[in-house]
Formats: C-alpha cells, sequence, structure tokens
C-alpha cells in the first residue's frame, strides 16, 4: 500500500528533486547543514545531562544533542534519497539509526516520571512517539537499501518502545497516558499521529476494531479543543505542530483505510486550516498570546498540502514566510511542495477584522496598521495571566507586544511556579496594576460582560485579579483604519498603573506623546506621569516597560495608538 504518494517513487528524488531549480533552496539548505556537521562524531547522550532536569530543573543541556540526532536523522535520510549513489549518507544514516535504537529512553527527561529513579524506558510521550514515526517513515521509503540489521533494530525498538506500550494502554487504560484522557492540546495529536505511522507502516496487523476507536475518541478530544471557527488557543507555533501532525494522520489514514476515513471532509477541520492565515498581523509578524512565538515562517509543505485540499479556503503567502519542516515534515516539505503555488503565492495585503466568539479573541488587519486583543480566561492551553491584553504591529514587528513564551524548564512548567516568571505574569502584559497585585491564574480568574461589534471590543476584566475591592475594570477597545482608542474605567481604591510591553524604545517627546520607531501613544498628561524602564526576557530579548501612574483621584484612562 502507497501511503507516501509520490513519496514512494525513486524517480521523483533522484531526478525531480535533484534537479528542478524549484527545489534548490531546499537542497541547498540540506547540503549547507551536511557540511556544517558531516564529520563531526554523533553526540553523546550523557547520564549526567540525562538527571539534570531532576536535579537542577534545566531542560536544554540534555534536550540540545537529543534534537540535534533527529535534525540530522531527517536530514541524511533525506539526502540518501536525492543522491542514492553516495555512500557516506547512508553510512551515516545507518550509524544514526543505531546511536538512537541504543538511546536508554526516546521520552525527554522533562516528561520522565521519577527522572531520578524510574528505568522504564516504555513510557510515550511526544518525543518517543515522534522518534517512531520518524525511523517507521525512514524504514518505508529506505527500505530496500537498509542493512538488514539497521532495519531489524528500527521494528524491534519502534515495538518496544512505542507499539507495544500504546497497545496495552489501548487494552487496559483509556486514561494513560494523561493525554488520552480527555486532553484536547498538541500532545493528543503529536503522540497519535506517530504511534499510527508507526502501526501503519511497520504493524499494520496491530490496526484492529480497539485502535480505530481510540484514534476516534482521543482525535475527537484533540478537535474539540479548537473553537467553532477553527482557532487554537495555543497559537501559529503550536498549531503548526499539532494540527500539522493531524493532517499527517488523516493523509495517512484516509490511504490506509482506503478512503473509508476521511477527516478532510470535516467542516470544521478546514476552518481549523484557514487558522494561521487569520493569525498574520504584518510580513510574519502573527498574533503571540500565551505561548506562541511573535513571528512564524510557515511549513511550506503543511500549507501546500492544506491548499490543495482546501483550495477556495487557505491561503499560502510569500515563501519568504515559508520553511522546511521538521521531523516526518521533512519528507512532505518535498512530496507535498507545490512548484507552481510557490511561484504564485496568494496576497497577504487584505485587510479584516473577525472576533472569535470561542475565545473571546478580536483581530484586525489594515493596511496602517493591525491590532489583536483578547479576553477569555487564565486556564488556557499554555495560558498566561494576560485577561485583556493586546497587540499593536506594523512595518513588519509588534511594536506594542505579547512576548509569548518563557524559557522552557521545570519551573515553568510547574502550575505553583510558571506565573512567577515574567512572561507568563500579567505584569508583562498590556494591562493594568493594581497597587502591586496582578492577575491571577485559574479557569476562574476570568472576563466579564464580552461584548462585540464591528469596530468596538469591551470587556470587565476585574474577575481576572481576585481582588474583593476591585468592583470593576471596564476596557474598550475602539478602532477604525487610522487608529486605536484603549478605554479604561475603573472602581477601584488604591493605586492604579496602566503599563504597556514595547520592542522598540519609547521616546517622551513632550506632554501627552509617546513615539517609537512609527509608533505614537497620546494621552491625557494631566491624568499621570510616564516613566520608561528596559529589561530582556528570558530568552535575552529586550523590550521596554511604558508605565502610566494614574493621579490619585483618576478612575478612567485613556489612550490613542497609531
Amino acid at each position: 500500500m502507497n501511503l507516501l504518494g509520490r513519496g514512494n517513487n525513486p524517480k521523483f528524488w533522484s531526478e525531480e528533486v535533484r534537479f528542478d531549480e524549484r527545489y534548490a533552496f531546499m537542497r541547498e539548505n540540506l547540503l549547507n547543514k551536511w557540511n556544517k556537521y558531516k564529520n563531526e562524531p554523533i553526540e553523546e547522550l550523557k547520564y549526567t545531562d540525562f538527571i539534570m532536569f531532576g536535579t537542577t530543573g534545566n531542560r536544554v543541556i540534555f534536550e540540545a544533542p537529543y534534537f540535534r540526532r533527529r535534525d540530522r536523522l531527517m536530514d541524511a535520510a533525506i539526502l540518501c534519497l536525492i543522491y542514492p549513489e553516495e555512500q557516506e549518507y547512508l553510512d551515516y544514516l545507518h550509524n544514526l539509526i543505531f546511536a538512537i535504537c541504543n538511546e536508554f529512553t526516546w521520552t525527554l527527561p522533562a516528561h520522565q516520571p521519577d527522572i531520578l529513579t524510574n528505568t522504564d524506558n516504555t513510557f510515550i510521550d511526544l518525543f518517543d512517539c515522534e522518534t517512531g514515526g520518524e525511523l517507521s517513515e525512514i524504514y518505508a521509503l529506505l527500505e530496500d537499501r537498509l542493512d538488514p540489521l539497521v532495519k531489524n533494530r528500527i521494528k524491534l525498538e519502534v515495538k518496544n518502545r512505542v507499539v507495544d506500550p500504546y497497545l496495552k494502554a489501548v487494552a487496559t487504560n483509556p486514561r494513560f497516558p494523561w493525554w488520552r484522557g480527555g486532553y484536547t492540546g498538541n500532545w493528543v495529536a503529536v503522540c497519535t499521529a506517530n504511534i499510527a505511522t508507526s502501526i501503519f507502516h511497520l504493524y499494520p496487523e496491530c490496526y484492529t476494531e480497539a485502535v480505530a476507536q481510540d484514534f476516534e475518541r482521543i482525535l475527537g478530544n484533540f478537535l474539540s479543543g479548537f473553537s467553532d471557527n477553527g482557532f487554537c488557543d495555543e497559537g501559529p507555533g503550536y498549531w503548526g505542530y499539532g494540527f500539522g501532525f493531524f493532517v499527517v494522520f488523516a493523509d495517512l489514514y484516509r490511504k490506509f483505510t482506503e478512503g473509508k476515513i476521511n477527516y478532510f471532509d470535516d467542516p470544521k477541520v478546514k476552518k481549523i486550516a484557514t487558522y494561521l492565515q487569520k493569525m498574520y498581523l504584518t510580513e510574519n509578524c502573527v498574533v503571540s498570546f500565551s505561548d506562541a512565538g511573535k513571528s512564524c515562517n510557515y511549513d511550506l509543505g503543511l500549507l501546500h498540502f492544506l491548499k490543495a485540499t482546501y483550495p477556495d479556503d487557505v491561503k499560502v503567502y510569500s515563501p519568504k514566510y515559508g520553511n522546511m519542516g521538521g521531523k516526518i515534515f521533512a519528507f512532505r516539505t518535498f512530496i507535498w511542495f507545490d512548484k507552481d503555488l510557490y511561484d504564485n503565492p496568494d496576497s497577504d495585503k487584505e485587510p479584516y477584522e473577525l472576533y472569535d466568539e470561542g475565545y473571546q479573541w478580536l483581530i484586525k488587519k489594515g493596511e496602517n496598521y493591525s491590532f489583536a486583543a483578547k479576553a477569555g480566561h487564565n486556564a488556557e492551553h499554555h495560558s498566561h495571566n494576560d485577561v485583556g491584553t493586546f497587540i499593536f504591529a506594523k512595518c513588519g514587528k509588534q511594536l506594542i507586544s505579547d512576548l509569548g513564551s518563557g524559557v522552557y524548564t521545570k519551573e515553568y512548567g510547574s502550575p505553583v511556579n510558571k506565573y512567577a516568571n515574567n512572561e507568563c505574569s500579567s505584569s508583562r502584559h498590556n494591562l493594568p496594576i493594581f497597587d502591586e497585585f496582578f492577575q491571577r491564574d485559574g479557569a476562574a480568574f476570568k472576563s466579564t460582560d464580552v461584548s462585540y461589534e464591528p469596530g468596538k471590543f469591551s470587556m470587565d476584566i476585574a474577575g481576572a485579579y481576585g481582588l474583593e475591592n476591585l468592583k470593576c475594570a471596564k476596557r474598550v477597545f475602539t478602532f477604525d483604519d487610522e487608529q486605536v482608542k484603549v478605554s479604561d474605567s475603573f472602581c477601584y481604591d488604591g493605586k492604579i498603573t496602566e503599563r504597556l510591553i514595547l520592542l522598540v524604545k519609547p521616546s517622551l517627546e513632550k506632554d501627552g506623546t509617546v513615539t517609537a520607531e512609527g509608533l505614537e501613544i497620546t494621552y491625557d498628561s494631566g491624568k499621570c506621569k510616564v516613566s520608561v524602564s528596559e529589561h530582556t526576557t528570558s530568552k535575552n530579548e529586550t523590550y521596554y516597560m511604558l508605565d502610566f501612574a494614574l493621579n490619585e483621584s483618576v478612575k478612567d484612562f485613556e489612550i490613542y495608538i497609531k
């Protein structure tokens, strides 16, 4: 059964991909990376680095070489397909596969229960499943060229570490691991897609009615996590990751079942497919609420596949916003790549204004600026304490910014410690501060009286702070083609500071005006005093806090932004 389309045709790789100029940038990317590391030894995964998450909370030291192994695994496999006569690529691939099969566990230390004592290497997390999926597809695409011992190791390790633990969970516990128990975030799609990839390619006899029902149940949970409009509260990057793997699964599953199960016929899936194009604010700058990034280069293969599937709905913008996908998307960057679409992208200049009632997000993209704001609650996926925050963007960047995620550490992933982190706290969002009190985390801390009509988005954000003496904090955004007005009114006896987070250095030009690289903010200088301070994020990005300290008797505040 051909599950990978033209990817299973050796001539596609050795003739079309190898010689067509529209694949040249991909080939050059692979060869440039290869030339940098081809003479380096395969990095060791050290015990002392492995346990570091359990002892210090540091994830990066172990994860960096772990992920480099897998990046190079996919690079080498593709080079083997494009240049089948070059033995050095195959030798390197064999060595790397053997090294990965020899790893103690494919599960990340950050996801391994009882990291300092647990010797069970069969816990299935995101990257255990991904490793199985990657090796399974390499097996499917290069089976005739892999040495028998290497092929046998792939089948053995994928069975022991991915397929068997999953089948055991299906047979014994519908809520284990935790992501199978009703969770709706990206883990569901990533793990399921890679488990299915391993089963479909290597162990199709393990596909049973129980497995089919499990796929349907847990992917139903995943799709329920999107709003009716297809919005994803995890942001564009996690959409590309989670929904991207869902697309991989749905494509394989449609072929594996010979068209009997086709998730692409689901109207909600089509809406989810259009999410990313709605998140672009200016050039490749995107909405970055919660742990999203401030920019997003889309996966060329994924977007080209979605465009082919929904040609009248999905837009694919300039290829300068695109990149080669990693993981098993690396194969699909080539397999799904549309040369004609690459040369004729859709326009990204069309203005729009849309509101998602499910997550209470407002997005306006215009000729002069773009703007996004949210109401919602403080218990979303990858949640920050950010009810009522907003983003103002123009000239290719966020000017008034949502900083996005911090560095992932043990503390950052802890529900107890996460919100002490600057990036997650409302103290680093475009929000008011009441004395020294910030918003609190949890679903109970949310906006009320939310309403939207074209040109106006309003809410009461007092409930996000959990303060008895904060009776109301009404925030109203009004906007047209030229500017945004933010109007706040409060019922609070205490000190109030309005804070904005800027990625460009502001200048206090005169009373009532702040400017910064094309940004202009005007305010009533009689109501407040203004101060600026410079800071860095945990990723060492510079940002500026612009504080408006309201005079004691002032209970309302307005700024105009353009």
